[in-house]
């Protein structure tokens, strides 16, 4: 009995052939399941104990840390007219006009409130154009 074979396509007298299988997706899914594997063995590699000779450094760290004040201050000064200037005591004079004319130039914020209360009003008056008005005559 002579049998005949068949390709997928069905076209009969032809061996039948290999799938094609495109590469770029073979070694797609390959490169990522290596990638995958060896984030996995690098994760554990962190997990490692360090060792048994290990010993761990002592801490040198002072229990306070404490520094010398200058320039007239004092540990217990909490003189609200030296704490409002404290950009003073570096003695930058650019520093010092800067936030002088920050202060000059800053709206008050009654000033800010009253002008966003405003913006609201009108805002609210111009949306009240689009509703439908009620006339007598």
């Amino acid at each position: 009995m002579d049998r005949k074979h068949s390709t997928s396509a069905g076209m009969p007298g032809l061996l039948p052939t290999r799938r094609y299988v495109n590469p770029s997706r073979f070694f797609c899914c390959h490169s990522l399941a290596a990638l995958l594997i060896l984030a996995v063995l690098i994760f554990l590699a962190g997990c490692a104990t360090v060792g048994p000779d290990y010993v761990a450094p002592e801490n040198a760290a002072p229990a306070a840390w404490h520094s010398e004040l200058g320039q007239g201050m004092a540990s217990g000064s909490t003189d609200p007219a030296q704490l409002a200037g404290w950009w003073t005591t570096l003695e930058d004079p650019l520093l010092t006009s800067l936030v002088e004319q920050a202060v000059r130039s800053n709206l008050d914020l009654k000033q800010a409130m009253a002008k966003v209360n405003e913006a609201r009003a009108r805002r609210g008056l111009s949306r009240a154009e689009l509703l439908p008005a009620l006339t007598a005559s």
